[in-house]
């Protein structure tokens, strides 16, 4: 789908359908994780330093990783700040 909104963005890369009745730690629910982090890479160009592993969500560890990667994707909604730009500074 084309131009799709996602998280409130437009997107402007080729989205697949997620599975929405993926059970936790399903392979269905690693799929929409791995389809989330590469549409984060492709679409909103998040650094790799920011991105978390797949596993990570899955069993719950390195939260951090996951934490810093959702607050890139909601600084990625205002343009003129990020939170790679905000990490430099301090």
């Amino acid at each position: 789908m084309k131009g799709m909104r996602v998280g409130g963005l437009r997107s402007t890369s080729r989205l697949r359908s997620y599975h929405s009745s993926a059970r936790p730690g399903s392979f269905q629910a690693r799929d929409n994780i791995s389809q989330f982090i590469g549409w984060c890479r492709s679409t909103l160009a998040v650094p790799d330093t920011l991105l978390f592993e797949t596993e990570d969500l899955v069993t719950r560890r390195n939260e951090r990783n996951v934490l810093l990667c959702l607050l890139e994707v909601q600084y990625s909604r205002r343009p003129t700040v990020t939170l790679s730009a905000q990490l430099k500074l301090n």
